[in-house]
């Protein structure tokens, strides 16, 4: 049995099109749109953070929303992660020290 996709394959210049005269997200610069769409990837970038923006009632988004404001809040988002992963890796370090340490006191040689 062949496979068969449930969406057709859209360029970025089809995704960009899509956004803007289906889904009425407002795109000041395509040029931009179009880097990040090959960076990120639409599903990444649009589909994982238009919840804010987006009513699914009408399968558009909110007034005066652009994909600016999606970007920005995908960064948002990148940047918390990484500074969270930070600290949960010092914290890491730290509980792997001290396990460490009392594993040896208790079960070495004296």
């Amino acid at each position: 049995m062949a496979f068969k996709p449930t969406k057709p394959f859209l360029t970025y210049h089809d995704q960009i099109n899509n956004l803007i005269q289906k889904k009425l997200l407002i795109i000041n610069d395509t040029n931009y749109a179009t880097s990040k769409l090959k960076s990120i990837g639409y599903y990444s970038l649009i589909d994982g953070y238009k919840n804010l923006f987006y009513n699914p009632m009408t399968r558009q988004y909110e007034p005066n929303t652009t994909f600016e404001d999606i970007v920005a809040l995908y960064d948002f988002d990148q940047n918390l992660r990484s500074l969270i992963l930070q600290y949960i890796c010092k914290i890491e370090q730290n509980i792997r020290s001290l396990i460490s340490y009392h594993f040896c006191e208790t079960h070495s040689e004296k």
